[in-house]
């Protein structure tokens, strides 16, 4: 009788714990990290091997935050490995954007300065980096230089223009 009683309880126990009756809900949330395949480079960004990047671990491997924000479709705050793709193509387009946006402005800045009765002929370094224009070289006068700076400020999408022309002796 004993093991009558063994066994109408251990069957239905097995069943239960087989099942996962009481743990499954919590367990089942969670993706199953070690069987999912993951796009190349995720697992650089998923510092804490949770299966998903928060944006600090997006913007810790100097991506950008736009990017993030693009991508995260869910809004959860989380990029999973689908959105991780899509946000490491985002981050390559403005990537372009952002450089193709400065050698515009480097080459608009000189088109200016070389277009400037002023100016004409005068050697006038200029270089861009996030839109910050850095004009560098020796003029004969402090108007020169004044107007070097001011037609530069005036380009689009220039920021800030950082004064490096030095007076000639």
């Amino acid at each position: 009788m004993r093991n009558c009683t063994h066994k109408r309880w251990t069957l239905p126990a097995a069943l239960l714990i087989g099942l996962g009756v009481g743990t499954a809900p919590a367990i089942a949330a969670l993706p199953d990290a070690a069987n999912m395949t993951y796009p190349p480079g995720f697992a650089n960004f998923d510092r804490d091997l949770n299966g998903r990047i928060t944006l600090e671990e997006f913007t810790a491997a100097k991506k950008d935050e736009r990017a993030f924000k693009d991508a995260d479709s869910d809004r959860d705050g989380f990029l999973n490995p689908d959105e991780y793709v899509k946000a490491i193509s985002i981050d390559s387009r403005l990537a372009v954007a952002d450089y193709l946006s400065d050698s515009w402005i480097t080459a608009r800045v000189k088109t200016l300065l070389l277009r400037d009765s002023m100016l004409n002929g005068m050697k006038i370094d200029v270089e861009t980096q996030d839109q910050m224009v850095q004009l560098s070289g020796w003029l004969d006068s402090t108007d020169k230089i004044s107007r070097a700076v001011h037609l530069a400020s005036q380009v689009p999408g220039v920021k800030i223009v950082l004064n490096d022309l030095r007076l000639a002796d």
